[in-house]
């Protein structure tokens, strides 16, 4: 049974939301909104700031997935109108009965580069629901 998330763990996304939004205005220059053309450009975003994938540091990739696992997950909520939960896999984004590990899939898509698009990704899961 999936759970929603505590007063903690909501403001501990909207905390990570914020980091990757500013870093990623303050390093390339990227304004980021909770909208679609901002998820459509996450899969640039990594291949630019990270082309070779993880930088093989397990807590700061880790940190990494998490702060765009959260942006992409906060996204997909307002554009979606999702809810975070705790589901069988960990935190991730409840839209009507159907769950999506974006933290899970953010780290996917640094080790795995393109073959696990964020975009095939996103575009997929907003047609099954």
């Amino acid at each position: 049974m999936n759970q929603t998330v505590s007063k903690t763990e909501k403001l501990a996304i909207k905390e990570s939301t914020a980091i990757c939004r500013e870093a990623a205005l303050r390093t390339m220059d990227i304004e980021l909104f909770f909208d679609e053309v901002s998820i459509l450009k996450i899969d640039g975003i990594i291949s630019l700031a990270w082309p070779d994938g993880p930088i093989g540091d397990y807590e700061r990739d880790s940190y990494r997935y998490q702060l765009w696992g959260c942006f992409l997950g906060e996204a997909m909520c307002v554009v979606l109108n999702g809810n975070w939960v705790q589901g069988d896999l960990g935190l991730g984004v409840e839209i009507i009965d159907t769950i999506a590990y974006p933290i899970e899939k953010i780290e996917k898509r640094f080790k795995n580069g393109m073959d696990d698009s964020i975009t095939d990704f996103y575009y997929s899961f907003k047609e099954s629901v």
